[in-house]
């Protein structure tokens, strides 16, 4: 029998569905608006792991609403969304095959039944089915309900196909859609008739109403992969709705009692020639009614807890394989970094020594050297390089260093002439003997006095001069028909 509930049960329900929502909400704002800790950011980390040779610093998480940076929990449900798509496509499918089969079919079938009784019984005393909008109120919360899943599968389609919009939605469109269903299933489930004139279900009814249409969909949550905050928040309305609120204000609980069982038994034909036949057989019947509706009871609410614990279990495996994921990025990302600045630093380099090889040699031969070694063969290492720049001795020795090795390596395929002859060649080199010692007991200025004064000849001589080097109190000049 269908009666309307009471509006204070229905604005119970839809209050204490409310209250849930907006704490948590409220809650997670707070607490990440409130956490001190900068926002995380995988590259620094990494780079500062690296540093100090110690494992990552991961970022901190609460115990039920996900990552303390809520810039990075958007993140990871942005991800989660896209790499469970086919779970949440094929959940939406399966709670609205479970709703158009199990509550709207039933509701269906009795609006009608009750149609029927009262075209053929003028004096039933039935409060719905004698007119049209009666039935549309019988029905109007199974049709919100169905109506409710159906756009929010719509909408999850779209924001699949449009990579504009924010896959975060997916997960708040489930949870709205999945309150919606709380509210009004709780309104629908008030109006089942507690008298003891049931006859779907004489007693009990509720609970297997409850184990058959109204709770079903709730284990399509677990299939849908839904982060545990939402799953809690999901799981423990319901459990609140359908096992607290509704029972307790339609008096539920009193089937279990010993005088309405005793009441039914008397009532029902078969039960009271058999329950009351001794004494025997009425402690049977009671004791295997009411183990019966509470072993029933206690089966589904620990199918509820099971999907929080697993729902738990899988969201902390996710969670930790979004940052292995995360890490790797940045672990990667850290490595081609170091490539590009260490290809840069070897551009530099060899431009250096292509410099330092164009200064001490001609063109030509200097073209040659270059041509003929190997960019492999050449001291570019970091650890050979740091520092700033190169100076020319530690420059040339290096090369020096690099062309024996590489001779030796190579063979005769590397000792080639690398000459040229020319015509009329002066080659000037001079060295001052004991500029070392003095060096270390004059001072600065007075050296670089005496190199001025010792290379002065260099300003006079002809603009046919090629080529002048100084390295410490060396020089070296070639020059065409110097002398």
């Amino acid at each position: 029998h269908l009666h309307p509930p009471s509006n204070n049960l229905f604005c119970s329900v839809r209050v204490m569905v409310l209250y849930g929502v907006l704490v948590s909400s409220v809650a997670r704002r707070a607490l990440s608006e409130g956490s001190r800790d900068p926002r995380y950011d995988f590259e620094m980390e990494t780079r500062e792991a690296s540093k100090r040779g110690e494992p990552m610093r991961l970022p901190k998480q609460f115990v039920l609403l996900g990552f303390k940076d809520s810039r990075l929990e958007a993140e990871y449900m942005n991800d989660l969304v896209v790499v469970e798509k086919k779970s949440i496509v094929i959940g939406y499918l399966l709670c609205c095959a479970l709703v158009a089969l199990g509550i709207f079919t039933y509701d269906t079938a009795g609006i009608n039944s009750t149609a029927t009784d009262v075209l053929q019984n003028p004096d039933s005393k039935r409060d719905y089915g004698h007119s049209t909008r009666d039935t549309f109120l019988a029905m109007l919360d199974v049709f919100v309900t169905l109506g409710s899943l159906l756009l929010g599968f719509a909408a999850t389609l779209v924001i699949y196909k449009f990579d504009r919009f924010d896959k975060e939605w997916i997960v708040h469109i489930a949870e709205t859609v999945y309150l919606i269903f709380i509210v009004f299933m709780g309104w629908d489930m008030a109006k089942l008739s507690t008298g003891r004139d049931e006859l779907a279900f004489p007693v009990g009814g509720w609970v297997y109403q409850l184990a058959f249409f109204y709770l079903p969909p709730f284990i399509v949550v677990f299939f849908m992969a839904l982060p545990f905050a939402q799953t809690l928040l999901i799981v423990t309305l319901a459990v609140l709705t359908f096992f607290v609120i509704v029972p307790l204000t339609k008096g539920l609980y009193d089937q279990l009692s010993e005088s309405y069982l005793q009441e039914h038994f008397d009532q029902s034909p078969i039960l009271n020639e058999v329950c009351n036949a001794s004494m025997l057989n009425y402690a049977a019947c009671y004791e295997s009614t009411v183990l019966r509706l509470s072993l029933s009871i206690t089966v589904l609410l620990i199918i509820a807890l099971g999907i929080i614990v697993v729902s738990k279990n899988r969201d902390e495996r996710s969670r930790a394989a979004y940052l292995n994921k995360r890490v790797v990025e940045a672990q990667r990302a850290l490595v081609l970094r170091q490539k590009e600045q260490r290809e840069r630093l070897l551009t530099r380099q060899k431009k250096t020594q292509e410099d330092l090889i164009h200064s001490i040699f001609p063109k030509v031969i200097a073209e040659d050297l270059i041509a003929k070694q190997d960019p492999a063969e050449m001291d570019l290492s970091p650890s050979d390089t740091s520092g700033s720049d190169w100076g020319a001795s530690s420059s040339l020795r290096s090369f020096t260093m690099h062309a024996q090795a590489a001779e030796e390596t190579m063979g005769r395929s590397f000792r080639h002439t690398i000459a040229r002859f020319h015509y009329n060649v002066t080659i000037l080199f001079t060295d001052i003997v004991g500029f070392t010692a003095m060096s270390q007991e004059a001072a600065p200025w007075e050296v670089r006095l005496c190199d001025f004064a010792e290379f002065s000849f260099a300003d006079a001589i002809p603009l046919s001069l090629s080529t002048l080097q100084k390295i410490g109190d060396a020089l070296s000049a070639q020059a065409l028909r110097l002398l």
